[in-house]
């Protein structure tokens, strides 16, 4: 449901994965800790669910406290960025500076047609203020 926020709960020692719409098509993911390859398909999944329903997206990925992959996600998710790519306008990656390299490789900075940008940490607000613009 739009604006309702989501927690995944950790399962032993998997990775807590909240979000949230905050109204204007704009979706703060958060990853804390160790995830695993199912969590991102899940998070695809519900993702899918609410953009069917919604224009242009913007999401701030909120990877402060992400430790790492326990599996990573293999190149599976194609058909979710073929059909939702083109809704998606912006997305903002706020991590620790050592990630920058691989996130916006992950999130196809260049390569696709939403804008990708990283900020580090300490500039959580100021990724958040860009996103929503």
């Amino acid at each position: 449901m739009f604006g309702l926020f989501k927690r995944k709960q950790p399962q032993a020692d998997r990775a807590t994965v909240e979000w949230h719409a905050s109204g204007g098509g704009v979706y703060t993911v958060t990853v804390d800790g160790v995830a695993e390859a199912a969590q991102f398909t899940e998070l695809q999944g519900e993702g899918a669910r609410e953009f069917d329903q919604v224009g242009e997206v913007r999401v701030l990925m909120d990877l402060r406290n992400f430790k790492g992959w326990r599996v990573p996600p293999q190149d599976d998710n194609l058909d979710f960025l073929l059909k939702y790519d083109p809704k998606m306008k912006k997305i903002a990656v706020v991590a620790e500076e050592s990630m920058r390299d691989r996130a916006v490789m992950f999130f196809g900075k260049g390569y696709r047609q939403a804008e990708v940008e990283f900020f580090p940490s300490a500039e959580f607000e100021q990724a958040k203020a860009w996103v929503a613009t």
